[in-house]
Parts: C-alpha cells; structure tokens; sequence
C-alpha cells in the first residue's frame, strides 16, 4: 500500500506538473495565499484574489507563510502591503518546489529517474479610493522548471472592492495571458472571475464567494470567522462543488502588532494542506494616511 500510494502521488504530481496545464496551472494560481485566506477557503477578499482589496486600517503589513501540500510540496510566499491616503500597493513574492519525483512511463513499474519541479510567482500591484471603491490592478511573472523543460507566463488582474459599514463586497477578473502558452503545445489556462462578500457584526464574520474558471465548471465557498477573545480568532469554511477541496479549518493569534495564523485543509484524496502565516502591521500613524 505504501508503494502505491507513492506511485499515485508521484503520476498525480508528474500530472499537474506536466499534463493539462491549461486546469492544473489555473487551479494552482487559485490556490489561497495564506494561512488565513486558506482557512476562509478564499471566500473573503486578499490581495492576490482581488487586487483592489486593500487593509484599511493599516498603513504597513508584512507576512511570510509556508504552506505543506499533500505531504511532499512546499510553498513559501513573502508578501508587503502598504497604504498611503487613497493609494495602496503591494507585491508578493511566492515559491513552490517539490523533489524526487519518480519518473516512469509504466505505473506499475519501478522508477526510471528521479527530477524535480520549482516554481516562481512575483506579483505586484496597485489601487485606488475613487469615493466609495477601491480599484486595482496587478500583474503577476510565472516562472517553472519541470524536469528539463521551462515556461514564462504573466498573469493579469483587476478588480473592485467596497466596503460600507459591516458590508463588504469585491469582484475581480484574471486573465492568465491568451498568449502565454505554458508548455506550446497545450492549451493556455483559462481566464477565472470572482464575486465575493462578506458581512460582520460584532465578533463574528460572514463571508461567501464564486469562482469560475471560463472554461471549467464554477464553484463555490461559505467561511465563518468568529473572535471570542481579543487575541484569538477562529475560522472554517466549506466548499460547495468543488472537485477536490471540502473543508478547512484555521485559527489565528494577535499579540500587539504581531498575527500567527494556521489553516489545515482537506483536498479529499489529494490529502491534506497545512499553511502557517506571521504577519507584522503598522496602523496608520500619520494624519495624511486618512481617506476622505
């Protein structure tokens, strides 16, 4: 049993890094940037979602993350965010990698050789208050190495964020570039859109979204973030026809200006992610940080 699920895992793996790139590249660039967005299922509003999303109480945040997928991938992302008045900007810095891969042209056969997959995401951008909306804009550079083969692709996305009183609401489009074909002979992932909202009142919070790959079947997420103390947060959240991912589970811990988040979500037979966050935030300080 344990040989055979190596063997699974290695064709699933060899699968995403190599085969049907236009579902697998797009399902990876869809997956949640850190520990908190992971345990909210990406139903709340976050930079890479959404571009326009913004912190509106903070004039400086930093974080880094580490993310364990399906026990043999890891991510690490570095992201910096800051707002000054009616402008914002940010940029993220992401990494995968995976090794020992076992490549073989029969499953059932041992491994001929071993190799290896890295990938590289840099993503930045910008927006803008306009009365009650912030606007965005963001660009985001593909680099991958996939045995012997490379590929370079730029992503990009726009968006709209309001919020007005406990409401919030976004919606943003990404286009993964038409001409931007990972590998030449495959199709190019498809361009995703996104709604998304969320309500809060008092300690608890509410939020909803749908995504839809333009090619692909859409699906949905219901996350609850509920604060029972100052210092803790709880989180949860459900996908809804999704084709592998289900439930996720998360908490996060405040002490000053410090937060650790960590998210523990279940991909069904794929298995299980873990992600784990440290942010570092600087509320607005000066007066002309204030919006009208």
């Amino acid at each position: 049993m344990p040989m055979l699920s190596k063997i699974l895992s290695s064709i699933f793996i060899i699968a995403m890094a190599c085969h049907g790139l236009s579902a697998p590249m797009s399902a990876y660039l869809m997956l949640p940037s850190s520990a908190r967005d992971e345990a909210l299922g990406g139903a709340f509003p976050c930079h890479i979602a959404n571009p326009a999303f913004t912190y509106e109480d903070k004039y400086l945040f930093v974080e880094t993350g580490y993310r364990n997928r399906f026990g043999d991938a890891n991510d690490n992302f570095l992201l910096g965010s800051m707002r000054w008045g009616k402008f914002s900007a940010f940029a993220q810095l992401s990494l995968f990698g995976i090794s020992d891969i076992e490549g073989r042209s029969i499953a059932s056969q041992e491994p001929e050789y071993l190799f290896s997959a890295n990938r590289v995401n840099f993503a930045f951008g910008g927006t803008y208050l306009l009365k009650n909306l912030w606007l965005g804009i963001s660009m985001r550079h593909v680099h991958e190495r996939i045995e012997f083969a490379t590929m370079d692709a730029n992503t990009f996305s726009g968006g709209i964020y309001a919020s007005i009183k406990n409401f919030s609401v976004g919606i943003s489009a990404t286009d993964y570039g038409s001409d931007d074909r990972f590998i030449e002979y495959f199709y190019p992932p498809p361009t995703t859109y996104r709604a998304q909202a969320a309500y809060v009142w008092e300690m608890v919070a509410f939020g909803a979204s749908f995504i839809k790959p333009d090619m692909y079947d859409g699906y949905g997420v219901a996350a609850l973030e509920i604060s029972p103390i100052s210092w803790m947060v709880l989180r949860s959240s459900y996908a809804i026809k999704h084709p592998s991912r289900s439930f996720s589970f998360g908490t996060g811990f405040l002490v000053k200006n410090f937060s650790l988040d960590y998210a523990l979500a279940s991909y069904g037979e794929l298995g299980i992610n873990h992600f784990v966050s440290i942010g570092y935030s600087i509320p607005k300080m000066l007066d002309n940080t204030k919006t009208e």
